[in-house]
């Protein structure tokens, strides 16, 4: 698995979210007042007036254009509302056909690996698109350093790019099969943009930046970073909905695993700290090798 707030001046601004009014932890209320979305800065939240009209066509990339309007209203980033006290069966589909909102959709890293490995990361590629959604959204809203391509833009250069060796090599081109690799340093750069904008969601909220980024360079430790990217994201946007009645994230993969859902450390104290890699190994003490003192 490869990972509200600050104030500043923002200008008027698109957002691509259904009409509703609602407010979060980190101040974000979105409410309708006409035809256009428009930002503004409060002393103590920002408030974003949107409609369901469709998203103007210069804010889309051609991956994104190409889809059907009807299609992509289907699964357009729309307002978050209150849950519904469901059963245990009704709450996990619900989680898994979840559409992108805003604030986005909590979405645990157990709940993440339950849905995904069965389909065979199937699900997983539908989570990549709503959390590039969702983020896209929110940049729009409160523009940062980092910015990133949408589901769209995202997932769509990976498939085509991975297409691009099997026709390769069927028409029987240099380099054949090979050329797929153009899909995986694609979605290699999505996740660096992934991780800087988990980590400005942070930085502008006043805590600190839970993810290295440059670990997504390093067998073993990019799936490190994957997995804290997808803990780390799904406790924010928890927060981000406590007036909704989101419940604090509770997720018993990080229970077991404490590194997931640890603050920032280095990899040699990652190696160094057993207590860090499995929670049954609480007491043990940190391994005294010279090599791994900071």
């Amino acid at each position: 698995m490869l990972s509200m707030c600050v104030a500043r001046p923002m200008p008027s601004c698109s957002a691509r979210v259904s009409p509703v009014h609602l407010s979060g932890r980190h101040g974000v209320r979105i409410v309708r007042t006409g035809t256009r979305a428009r930002c503004a800065r409060g002393p103590s939240s920002l408030r974003v007036t949107a409609s369901a009209e469709t998203e103007s066509k210069v804010d889309m990339n051609v991956f994104e254009s190409v889809v059907p309007a009807e299609m992509r209203a289907k699964v357009a980033v729309r307002a978050a509302t209150r849950k519904e006290s469901q059963s245990i069966p009704q709450a996990l589909l619900g989680d898994a056909l979840a559409l992108p909102e805003l604030p986005g959709y909590p979405r645990p890293l157990w709940k993440t690996a339950l849905f995904s490995v069965p389909t065979g990361l199937v699900w997983y590629g539908w989570y990549k698109f709503a959390v590039e959604e969702e983020l896209a959204a929110y940049n729009k809203q409160h523009p940062g350093e980092t910015k990133g391509y949408g589901g769209y833009g995202t997932l769509g250069p990976f498939v085509l790019g991975c297409a691009l060796g099997p026709l390769a090599d069927a028409l029987g081109a240099p380099g054949g099969a090979a050329w797929s690799a153009v899909g995986v340093v694609w979605i290699y750069y999505t996740q660096y943009l992934l991780y800087q904008r988990v980590n400005e969601l942070y930085s502008a909220a006043g805590q600190e930046e839970p993810l290295t980024v440059w670990w997504l360079l390093f067998p073993g430790f990019n799936l490190i970073i994957g997995v804290r990217q997808v803990h780390f994201l799904a406790k924010y946007w928890a927060e981000a909905r406590a007036d909704l009645g989101e419940p604090p994230l509770d997720d018993p993969l990080v229970n077991l695993f404490p590194f997931i859902g640890a603050p920032d450390f280095t990899w040699k104290t990652f190696l160094r700290t057993p207590s860090l890699w499995f929670s049954p190994l609480r007491d043990m003490k940190d391994f005294d090798v010279e090599f791994l003192k900071e």
